[in-house]
This record gives C-alpha cells, sequence and structure tokens, in this order.
C-alpha cells in the first residue's frame, strides 16, 4: 500500500512551494502548534484555493473552486439550521442515491458533517472548498428570496380576503398593541423584514 503524501510535499510538487519555505513553516508549527497549511497560508506561501486542492487530492477528496447555484438543494437547507451551518462553515450541497454533500472549508472538522447526516438521516460526504464560497452560499442561499417580506405581506391580505376581514393596523386606535403582535402574521413579516435589515447591514 503507497504511502500517502503530506500536504508539504503535494504543494512542493504541484504549487511550486520550495522546501526552505515548507521548513520554516515546520519550525513555526512546532512552537505554537497550529496546522501546517494555515501556517503556509498566513505566510503567504501557498493560497487557500492551493492547500484545499493538496488536501483533496491527500484525501481523495472533490474540490470545488466555487458553489453553483444549480448544485444547491434548497429543500435540504431547511432540514440543517442556520447557525449550525454558520458556526461550522458547512453547507449541504445535495443528495444523490442517498448520499449527501456537503461543502466544507477544514477536512478534519469531522463531527458537525456526522450531526448532519443524524440530521438527515442519510449518509454523507464531503467536498472542499474555500469558507469564503461557504459563508457566500449560506448567505445568498438560506435566504434566496429577496422578496419574502412582500410575500408575507400578501399572504396575509389573502388571509384578510379569505376571512372577509379588512383592517389597517397602522390606523387602528382600539386594538390592543400586544394583540397586534401576537398575530403570526405579523410576526412572520417583523422577522422577515428584521432579518432582511441584518442581512443587508441596515442600522
Amino acid at each position: 500500500m503507497a504511502k500517502r503524501k503530506l500536504v508539504g510535499e503535494i504543494l512542493i510538487g504541484n504549487e511550486g512551494l520550495r522546501e526552505e519555505q515548507l521548513a520554516e513553516c515546520l519550525e513555526i508549527q512546532k512552537q505554537d502548534g497550529r496546522r501546517i497549511g494555515e501556517v503556509l497560508v498566513e505566510k503567504g506561501y501557498v493560497t487557500e484555493s492551493a492547500l484545499l486542492e493538496a488536501l483533496s487530492i491527500q484525501n481523495g477528496i472533490l474540490y470545488l473552486d466555487r458553489i453553483d447555484e444549480s448544485v444547491v438543494d434548497k429543500d435540504l437547507l431547511t432540514q440543517v439550521p442556520l447557525a449550525f451551518a454558520k458556526k461550522n462553515k458547512m453547507i449541504p450541497l445535495y443528495a444523490d442515491d442517498g448520499i449527501v454533500t456537503v461543502a466544507v472549508a477544514d477536512p478534519l472538522n469531522i463531527q458537525p458533517l456526522d450531526d448532519i447526516g443524524l440530521l438527515l438521516h442519510r449518509d454523507v460526504e464531503m467536498v472542499l472548498t474555500r469558507e469564503k464560497n461557504i459563508i457566500d452560499a449560506i448567505n445568498l442561499y438560506y435566504h434566496h428570496d429577496a422578496h419574502a417580506a412582500e410575500k408575507v405581506v400578501e399572504e396575509m391580505r389573502e388571509e384578510e380576503r379569505e376571512r372577509g376581514e379588512v383592517y389597517n393596523i397602522l390606523e387602528e386606535e382600539t386594538e390592543d398593541l400586544m394583540d397586534v403582535v401576537e398575530k403570526a402574521p405579523i410576526i412572520k413579516l417583523i422577522n422577515t423584514i428584521i432579518f432582511q435589515a441584518v442581512k443587508e447591514r441596515a442600522s
């Protein structure tokens, strides 16, 4: 059985990393205990993409240079909490033959990957991509409908029409404010507006 190549060896062979640069970073690694890849990227000797490509070769994992919307199954996203995806910097992409492919930036961060498998009740496999790609995909595809607030308003209007009720919250002075905010459509609308404001970094 062939011995698995070290990341440094792959980077020297494929990405033009010099042996003296690798030796320097190995010394730094001994001092602070960080991963060699993190040190190499910090020193500017390799890019994050080059490191991930080397890790994909080392571990036999597919590397994605970018995440296209065409490979993101929005239904899967509803089953994996947003906070979990952001915290662990991973996002489920699609399912094929009962196996869910998950994009990750750290192939050694295995436990959250297992947790996704438990959440989805399926086997999972990883693909590697840059952390920025994952964060961008989370921001784009978890809340991809830019007209969510308008849709909620329309749903509220439709409910009013179906019940034969016509009311205007802003002009209604006799209804207690707590009664207003307890209405499910209002809560949904407010939550949507607040989320969109945070997403767009409004004050």
